[in-house]
Order: C-alpha cells, then structure tokens, then sequence
C-alpha cells in the first residue's frame, strides 16, 4: 500500500479516463481550496496484511 498526502492551498483536477470499464462515465472537472489531498494505491497482494496496514493509517 502507497499513502501520498498533500496540505493544499489550491487543488484542481479534471477526469481525464476511466481505468475500468464497468466503471460510468462522467465528465468531472472540479477544484478546492484549503485540503488535505489524499492518494491511496491498494495492490493485491495488500489484501493478505490488511489488518496490519489499517492499523498503520
């Protein structure tokens, strides 16, 4: 599991294709001001430690 986090001031961010292709389809185009932007990437193989990686978040 990867954890990337960033205090913004200004955050902008635009759809820019689906990974899945079951997933719908939508057109999203938004920004915000004064966040906290959180990326979280979860492999596989992640899911044999679940337990002790939620206990690190």
């Amino acid at each position: 599991m990867k954890l990337l986090m960033f205090d913004t001031e200004d955050f902008w961010y635009k759809k820019f294709s689906k990974t899945v292709d079951s997933a719908e389809t939508c057109e999203v185009e938004k920004s915000t001001t004064d966040s906290l932007v959180i990326f979280l990437n979860v492999e596989k193989e992640d899911e044999d430690q679940r337990i002790e990686l939620l206990k690190r978040l």
